[in-house]
């Protein structure tokens, strides 16, 4: 049975006629404001951590290679740089 805002309205109605304006506006605020299947269980928000954990840890670890293979390409470009310059110092003296 799904409760929808007409029903929910007549139950906040009843509970109001049986338990007190302030009882029953206070046992309806006790329900969710949509129905139960829309409700996240600490489960649900455990499981979505670990999905959300794994999917950081994969893209660090993406990051870490494509960084690493920059520098080490940039280092040895770099050396490259130094030996041709030195080598044309040398033969030019």
């Amino acid at each position: 049975m799904v409760l929808d805002e007409a029903r929910r309205h007549d139950l906040h109605d009843a509970a109001r006629r049986a338990f007190g304006a302030r009882a029953g506006d206070a046992l309806m605020e006790l329900l969710p404001p949509v129905g139960w299947a829309d409700v996240a269980t600490k489960r649900d928000l455990e499981v979505l951590g670990i999905e959300i954990r794994a999917a950081i840890t994969d893209a660090v670890r993406g990051a870490e290679h494509r960084i690493l293979m920059w520098m080490f390409t940039t280092v040895l470009a770099g050396i490259a740089i130094s030996v041709t310059a030195t080598v044309a110092v040398a033969v030019s003296v």
